[in-house]
Formats: C-alpha cells, structure tokens, sequence
C-alpha cells in the first residue's frame, strides 16, 4: 500500500525468488542461492562457482541449475566471507560459461 492508499499488484514468476543463505560475501553483501560468486584459487585464477542448496547445506557448484550437468562441486567447508557475489544465474547466467 502506498501513502495515498493505493496500491498495486505485481506478478512475480516463482522461478527467481531464492533464499538467503544466512551468510554475506568479503564486501558485506548478503549471498543468496542462485548467485555466482567469485573465488580466487591459490594459483592466483578467479573462478565463478553457484550457490545452490542440495542435500540440506549450501554448496558452490559450476552445475547449472536447469539441466543435470556437473561440472564440479567445492565438497569442503566454504568459508562465505572469501567469495565475492559478482551476479546471479537468473540474470547473469553467462557468467558461469568460460
């Protein structure tokens, strides 16, 4: 409702509503499932990983959520607040190619 006591109606496709994960990247940014986040490797490369929630936990992955490849997934503890949210898969998905 509007301070003039109107108010509007949006339709939201349930598709791009994701949860907030209870966590906030290196810049105080709160990490959402679906985002992509950045994550130097010791080597010196920045790699984009997704947030997804399988299993009952929050994970980093290269799998893309509207098919069943795998590419690879960060099977240990991810410490949240070394990754840096750089965009989401419903907005930026070509951020996780190449």
């Amino acid at each position: 409702t509007y301070p003039d006591g109107t108010y509007a109606e949006m339709l939201v496709d349930k598709n791009t509503i994701s949860q907030y994960i209870g966590e906030h990247d290196k810049e105080k940014i709160k990490i959402y499932e679906l985002d992509i986040v950045e994550l130097e490797h010791p080597c010196g490369d920045k790699l984009h990983w997704l947030v997804i929630f399988e299993d009952g936990e929050f994970h980093l992955t290269s799998k893309f959520p509207d098919t069943n490849d795998r590419l690879d997934i960060v099977n240990y503890h991810v410490v949240w607040e070394s990754v840096k949210v750089i965009g989401n898969y419903i907005d930026n998905p070509e951020l996780l190619v190449g």
